[in-house]
């Protein structure tokens, strides 16, 4: 009798325990999926900063003719979520022609391993001429802001 009791009381914290790792995994999860948006700040002179979706036809445009930035960006990544409100409540600030293209660090495999990018919330800042000047690990807002006025 008291051998069944104790193998009750096991499976009763080990169902316990379980119930609880399943709601911390659904908080983390669902603690990833609230990502601001991407903003596009667009004034008539065309000079406001950038920051947008990585495209292929938003690179090739830019591309060894604009200075400009990729932000390598996992959904999963809770700094690279920190880094992209940082920037989306700044870029009103950041250097007029400033232009930031967010890729995703999961599939855009080519462009990593172009730039040599390893980790996620990595940038990497490009001259006109397409040769990158700084490549930033995790920076803050005022240090990116500081390499991209540099290429400007």
């Amino acid at each position: 009798m008291t051998k069944n009791i104790a193998l009750f009381a096991i499976v009763s914290v080990g169902i316990i325990g379980l119930a609880g790792c399943s709601s911390t995994i659904e908080k983390v999860q669902s603690s990833n999926v609230q990502q601001e948006p991407v903003k596009e700040v667009v004034v008539e002179n065309g000079q406001a900063p950038v920051f947008t979706s990585f495209t292929q036809e938003r690179y090739s445009e830019f591309l060894g003719k604009k200075p400009f930035a990729i932000f390598f960006h996992a959904n999963w990544c809770s700094t690279c979520t920190q880094l992209t409100a940082a920037i989306n409540r700044d870029l009103a600030n950041f250097p007029k022609g400033t232009v930031i293209l967010e890729a995703d660090f999961d599939t855009e495999t080519k462009l990593k391993q172009n730039y040599g990018i390893v980790m996620q919330a990595t940038i990497v800042v490009i001259d006109e001429t397409g040769k990158v000047v700084q490549k930033l690990a995790a920076p803050s807002a005022e240090q990116l802001k500081k390499a991209i006025a540099q290429t400007l």
